[in-house]
């Protein structure tokens, strides 16, 4: 099992709160290390606005190869927020 996080979860400043609540999370369900991956890229950051598919396309790709994964479980578009 591996999770990819596409965002920080900065939007108020709270990126490395957030970054910590998700590696707790994850640990409790025993994803440590490489299974976890939290992107930060200024295409991507949290908010009230639309991401590029074109990356996040980009990014899920790259992640799934490199893992080799076979699901992949995401949430609607109106995102985890709305």
């Amino acid at each position: 099992l591996s999770v990819l996080c596409l965002s920080t979860g900065n939007f108020d400043g709270l990126g490395d709160i957030r970054r910590g609540e998700m590696r707790r999370s994850c640990s409790r369900l025993g994803i440590h290390g490489d299974a976890l991956a939290i992107v930060d890229v200024e295409e991507l950051q949290d908010g009230f606005w639309g991401w590029p598919e074109d990356v996040v396309a980009a990014c899920v790709r790259d992640f799934v190869a490199t893992r080799g994964a076979r699901t992949v479980l995401t949430f609607d578009d109106r995102g985890v927020s709305g």
